[in-house]
């Protein structure tokens, strides 16, 4: 039993005429560019499922300065609290690069 062969994209240089031939099969044509935009509808979806901007709430401040009340919200998205972890490890870790020196002893006595 002969098997069948299709192509989907066939060159074909001519040297006699110096021409270069593209030919494509019809289903090609129609499927690749349907497959194309199927493939980036469905990556979307997936990147919108993970999104953690959508379970993050504003968070509003108020404090007073020299009597005047001040409010205001902050929007939190991913970059923020990108840059507010690491201010915080910056802050955590730098504690274990101090020098403790002899005569000040609170955290001496601790360590010790």
């Amino acid at each position: 039993m002969d098997g069948v062969n299709i192509k989907i994209i066939e060159f074909i240089f001519d040297k006699e005429h110096f021409t270069l031939s593209l030919v494509l099969n019809l289903w090609s044509i129609f499927l690749l560019p349907l497959l194309y935009f199927i493939g980036t509808w469905v990556l979307k979806k997936i990147k919108e499922k993970k999104s953690t901007d959508k379970d993050i709430i504003p968070v509003k401040l108020k404090y007073k300065i020299a009597g005047a009340e001040i409010e205001y919200q902050i929007v939190r998205n991913f970059q923020n609290i990108e840059i507010a972890h690491k201010i915080y490890i910056e802050l955590i870790t730098r504690k274990a690069a101090i020098e403790i020196e002899e005569e000040k002893g609170y955290f001496r006595n601790i360590l010790s």
